[in-house]
């Protein structure tokens, strides 16, 4: 087998999540040279680093526009509120977008915990990339 062949399938594996050991010995087995083919897993994992940091960085600003977003909408229900000039309608409806705003800062302050876990922590993530995107 070719070698560029060889290192795509590589590629390939890695991006699937497959440990750094067995890609190693695929490419050993398959007549890549020892040193060359140490070199290829780090370059690749390097590369898987990369891209999983990436996917964290946009969590975390997913998640901050979500929270910043939920944040405003929350103040903009119970800010400033005349409870003498409010009817008992509006008062339920300005709960209801309040505690819509609640559960949409939680979904934020998740992601935004996952972006950073993910950012931080990129080697320890098995995952195959595809399954990481927002």
């Amino acid at each position: 087998m070719e070698p560029d062949n060889l290192i795509a399938q590589a590629r390939a594996k890695i991006i699937w999540g497959e440990p750094s050991r067995s890609i190693r010995n695929f490419l050993t087995s398959n007549g890549i040279a020892d040193i060359e083919a140490d070199a290829t897993v780090k370059e690749l994992c390097a590369e898987r680093y990369a891209e999983i940091r990436r996917i964290g960085l946009r969590r975390t600003l997913f998640g901050a526009v979500i929270f910043t977003a939920s944040s405003v909408l929350i103040f903009l229900c119970l800010g400033h509120v005349d409870l003498d000039r409010i009817d008992y309608f509006e008062m339920r409806a300005r709960i209801g977008f309040a505690v819509a705003g609640g559960f949409a800062g939680l979904y934020g302050v998740s992601k935004i915990i996952d972006g950073v876990f993910y950012f931080f922590r990129a080697k320890s993530n098995e995952e195959s990339l595809s399954d990481m995107q927002i």
